[in-house]
């Protein structure tokens, strides 16, 4: 069934099993300087002058991958995909999706538009969409700030259906964040960095947060001149 599913335009990584889960310090212009090689390396001219822009975030909760991918589908009004939302049924605790759903959604949203954002702490999943050849973002800030940043969100209702629940499972949720980094698994740190190590497509490494806002610049900047280009050569 799963092997099927491959000529969906996903590939379908040989030990997915999505119930056995448990499974540069450099300087502002440095980064923005590499990203936007980065960028313009993730372009595809399509025959209809489209610049297709597709990125895939990866990292353990609470490293900041729902924030930026949030920020770079407003700012470039691409559509977004949490992986959460695929692997868990709605409305449930709990409750796992079964694969050949979770992949089959997976390929219809790959599908459904050139330009996306992808993110999750699913590696498995994150590698199945690495043959359309997106940026792959994989950040890394350390336990301690995944800590701190689970403890500050706010109440995320397309997740929990009270922000009582929420605090509830939060401490449930820190066990998680700390054992990314001794777990093996597709959602563990190490499974994390095979993922990232093995993709030979464009990619970044993010270990300090502080270089999101100088990557969504560099974005910006790289996705404007991009357009301008498509429209000039559209004249």
């Amino acid at each position: 069934m799963l092997e099927s599913l491959c000529d969906t335009g996903v590939t379908v990584p040989g030990k997915l099993r999505v119930a056995a889960r448990r499974r540069r310090q450099a300087n502002p212009e440095s980064v923005r300087s590499d990203l936007c090689v980065t960028v313009e390396d993730n372009h595809e001219v399509a025959t209809t002058g489209h610049q297709s822009m597709r990125i895939v975030i990866l990292g353990n909760a609470g490293s900041g991958k729902s924030t930026l991918a949030k920020s770079l589908a407003r700012t470039q009004g691409m559509p977004m995909l949490e992986l959460d939302t695929l692997v868990w049924e709605p409305d449930l605790v709990a409750v796992e999706r079964s694969d050949e759903l979770i992949l089959s959604d997976l390929a219809q949203f790959c599908r459904e538009s050139d330009d996306w954002v992808i993110d999750g702490c699913y590696g498995d999943l994150v590698e199945a969409v690495l043959p359309h050849g997106p940026l792959l973002i994989f950040l890394e800030p350390g336990q301690d700030v995944c800590v701190a940043n689970c403890r500050a969100r706010p109440w995320e209702p397309h997740k929990y259906r009270t922000k009582k629940a929420q605090d509830e499972h939060l401490e449930h949720l820190l066990g998680w964040v700390r054992s990314y980094y001794h777990l093996d698994g597709s959602m563990s740190l190490a499974g994390h960095r095979a993922v990232f190590d093995a993709y030979r497509g464009p990619k970044r490494l993010v270990t300090r947060l502080a270089e999101l806002a100088v990557m969504q610049s560099a974005w910006l900047a790289a996705s404007a001149t991009s357009r301008a280009r498509a429209a000039s050569l559209a004249r």
